[in-house]
């Protein structure tokens, strides 16, 4: 779609994302003479620090963009511009001064870019790290400005430096990626944010009581043997990745030739990988969104302080959107807990690691609310070596296990011991069934016996 100026509900529209916003007296009528056809929107920085600014000296400079402009470049400069503290100013509903002539980019195509994109300002020199406040808005404000007013997709946002014939290198990043001598904003990374921001500020506040659509999830937490040779790893790895599951968790793959057995049989059957330590989590490749998984991982205890054998006491977790549309941001995280950490244990030696038990407990169910913020959503798969029937395995009342949910505790090769879980909070979730395979129903080489989960999402 394309619009030739601003509309007049442009500030209510992005106060109602929680922008604050500005708007300079006039800005309805303010234009530079020329055709406007905006058909997306390009980002800037204005290239001089403003670092320490006030309120005021944000608003003047503003003002200087929209009214006064350049001895050889007259006002208005943009359309928008953007404050360190991530105030929104809005100058100008028609054409400004802003881009020159400009190459195709995104889904949008050369010309004169004055005629083509929305312009907006971002008080930066480009050298300089851009302030959280800053990136924060500017994603609600690309996010806006596609979503609703031009109704378009996110590649139609794009930086002056993709556009420019002239070799400018806005916007700059030092922590971005390399363009010709700079850093600068990468802006992959940046559409797809915005991407997830028109998703949030799309959400129905409250969940759709009338007929909402479902979706099931099939998940699988496989423990596997650290000791078992390649050779048995690779049979049980097939027999886990066939079935098909949505996503798995494992551990003990270690890293060494059973992890490359892993990750050759994952590929094999469609799977994207991500591993710390022991730990790893494998997701379908058709489940999400490409581009869309970010991953990460964190040591809790070193093993130095942990009685017995093992990896460094650590989880790993990633994110991703689900292909679905509608079902949004879905983060799982994947651990192995220390042996002899049983709270309910009566002999000493067999509670010599609660301490660190207890530490990495919490400290999963941390963060599954951070990951799980807003409307996301929030799983896990993990060896707790705790029985879960009469512990909570988590020290914490954020996460319920599979097995809490559906009250039934099968031992899972010694005892309750192995769990899938999500978090309690997310109220459109829930497990609708959960089971453990013995050997005879499905073989592995491992000790511990394959557990199975599905969850189903309203959305």
């Amino acid at each position: 779609m394309t619009i030739t100026r601003l509309p007049d509900n442009l500030p209510k529209l992005l106060r109602d994302a929680g922008l604050e916003v500005v708007e300079i007296d006039g800005w309805q009528d303010r234009e530079v003479a020329g055709p406007s056809t905006f058909t997306g929107v390009l980002n800037h920085h204005t290239g001089a620090s403003a670092k320490g600014w006030t309120r005021a000296q944000e608003f003047k400079y503003a003002l200087w963009m929209f009214l006064t402009g350049r001895s050889d470049l007259s006002a208005p400069l943009c359309q928008i511009a953007l404050g360190r503290s991530g105030v929104v100013y809005i100058g100008a509903a028609g054409r400004a001064n802003h881009a020159g002539d400009a190459r195709p980019s995104g889904s949008v195509s050369g010309g004169n870019g004055n005629t083509l994109y929305i312009g907006i300002e971002w008080m930066l020199s480009g050298t300089e790290a851009i302030p959280a406040a800053m990136t924060r808005a500017a994603l609600t404000l690309n996010a806006v400005l596609t979503a609703q007013v031009l109704k378009t997709s996110v590649r139609t946002i794009s930086c002056h430096y993709q556009t420019s014939v002239t070799g400018k290198w806005d916007i700059g990043d030092p922590l971005g990626v390399p363009f010709n001598g700079h850093r600068v904003l990468d802006v992959d990374k940046f559409r797809l944010a915005v991407a997830e921001e028109r998703e949030r500020l799309t959400e129905p506040k409250e969940p759709p009581m009338i007929h909402p659509r479902r979706v099931k999830v099939r998940t699988a937490h496989f423990s596997g043997q650290f000791s078992d040779s390649p050779e048995q790893w690779r049979h049980d790895m097939e027999v886990v990745l066939s079935r098909g599951y949505d996503w798995v968790t494992g551990t003990e793959a270690g890293e060494s030739d059973n992890w490359t057995v892993v990750r050759s049989v994952a590929s094999q059957h469609g799977y994207t990988l991500r591993r710390f330590r022991s730990n790893w989590i494998a997701i379908k490749n058709s489940v999400f969104v490409p581009g869309s998984i970010k991953s990460g991982n964190k040591i809790v205890v070193d093993n130095d302080l942990v009685v017995g054998h093992g990896h460094d006491t650590s989880y790993v977790w990633l994110t991703f959107m689900h292909a679905t549309p509608g079902v949004g941001r879905i983060s799982i995280t994947a651990s192995h807990y220390p042996t002899k950490g049983r709270p309910d244990a009566k002999d000493p030696a067999y509670r010599v690691n609660l301490k660190w038990t207890r530490k990495l407990g919490r400290q999963i169910s941390e963060k599954m609310r951070e990951l799980g913020k807003g409307r996301a959503l929030s799983f896990y798969g993990g060896d707790q070596n705790i029985v879960d029937k009469d512990n909570n395995t988590f020290f914490h009342d954020l996460p319920i296990s599979c097995w809490d949910e559906i009250e039934r505790w099968p031992g899972t090769g010694h005892g309750n011991i192995d769990v899938i879980a999500r978090s309690k909070k997310d109220g459109r979730v829930k497990c609708v069934r959960a089971r453990a395979f013995t050997d005879k129903q499905l073989f592995l080489y491992s000790d511990h016996y394959l557990i199975e989960a599905v969850y189903e999402i309203r959305y």
